[in-house]
């Protein structure tokens, strides 16, 4: 199934650190169903598990999941000494799986926080896990009003959070060029790589691709299967107007999500001009908030200024435009047999 792209030897640990919503789910369903094929070719796909003593555990995938994000996400907004105790037993963790199986892969989405927010702590770890080791970290970065619209559909619509504040904040996340220097700065010793992830971009048009051939030396011999797709930003925008409860119990409880998904996934939405619009301002306020950013790493047209710029409003604009049209009354009826027909 594999054939070597180039010759040479593979890096000792690659992290793959997303971001979300750029095709994290697929590289690790693709990770899961390969990692045996991997490990014959001399590349270890680890799953991580925490000792009672704090101690993290890597091993070689066998079956089940491999992202590893709750190695982070459980150490979000904790106190400064449970996180550098955190960090201390990832980079150890790593470290003794690089040197027990030699070259090795880690995935989680989640790892890309330490990056964008440029969390001293956490790249400290890393930079001492790249005195020991090659680290190699695959960051691959949606154009930004695709990431920003993605990401609202994903978790956004759930919060009580008008659709402008949601995507100001989420933006912060997306200043690829300022990441790359400020890990630099932090973390030399770290080869963060950002991968542009859009499909011309790619290396054989696609993530998993991609991320087989430029991370892992290998040919994935298919391209990868889109997973964890959002909800069609028409049904994102009819949600966020659910009470409280119904659906989910926060932004990231999802399995009464994915079961709407699965209802609605043959959906033929017709088109709606409102949202045709929604994006254009979205792409004009991508444009003028990271022009400079994208040009630095040399992706001069990642992100492309609308045709109509001159024409079109403020991103406050969005808290109309992804704003329920149906009444109160309609709206309660649509929800009560979206959740009848979820329950079936």
């Amino acid at each position: 199934m594999y054939t070597p792209v180039r010759e040479g030897t593979l890096t000792a640990i690659v992290i793959h650190a997303g971001m979300p919503k750029a095709g994290s789910s697929s590289i690790q369903q693709w990770l899961e169903r390969n990692s045996g094929e991997l490990r014959e070719r001399g590349f270890t796909v680890l799953t991580g598990s925490e000792a009672e003593t704090g101690e993290i555990e890597f091993v070689p995938h066998e079956r089940g999941p491999v992202n590893a994000g709750w190695i982070v996400n459980e150490a979000v907004g904790m106190p400064t000494a449970f996180q550098r105790r955190r960090t201390e037993a990832l980079v150890e963790g790593l470290s003794a799986a690089a040197q027990r199986y030699g070259n090795v892969v880690v995935s989680a989405e989640a790892f890309s926080l330490p990056f964008w927010s440029l969390h001293e702590i956490s790249l400290a770890g890393f930079q001492e896990l790249s005195t020991r080791h090659e680290v190699r970290v695959a960051y691959y970065a949606r154009p930004q009003h695709a990431h920003l619209e993605a990401a609202w559909r994903q978790w956004g619509f759930r919060l009580q959070t008008p659709p402008s504040n949601y995507i100001e904040e989420r933006a912060a996340d997306l200043a690829y060029a300022s990441t790359l220097s400020g890990v630099h700065d932090l973390a030399p010793g770290v080869s963060l790589e950002l991968r542009p992830f859009r499909g011309d971009m790619l290396d054989g048009g696609d993530v998993v691709r991609d991320f087989a051939r430029r991370f892992l030396q290998v040919d994935s011999g298919e391209p990868g299967e889109p997973v964890n797709v959002g909800l069609p930003l028409e049904v994102a925008i009819l949600l966020s107007s659910a009470p409280a409860g119904m659906f989910w119990d926060s932004a990231h409880d999802n399995a009464r999500v994915n079961a709407i998904k699965r209802v609605l996934q043959h959906l033929d939405l017709p088109a709606d001009d409102r949202l045709a619009r929604s994006r254009r301002i979205l792409r004009k306020y991508a444009f003028e908030r990271f022009a400079t950013e994208n040009a630095a790493l040399g992706w001069g047209d990642f992100v492309t200024l609308p045709g109509d710029a001159a024409e079109l409003p403020g991103l406050e604009a969005l808290d109309s435009l992804w704003r329920p049209r149906a009444s109160p009354a309609e709206l309660a009826v649509l929800f009560e047999a979206l959740r009848g027909a979820i329950a079936t």
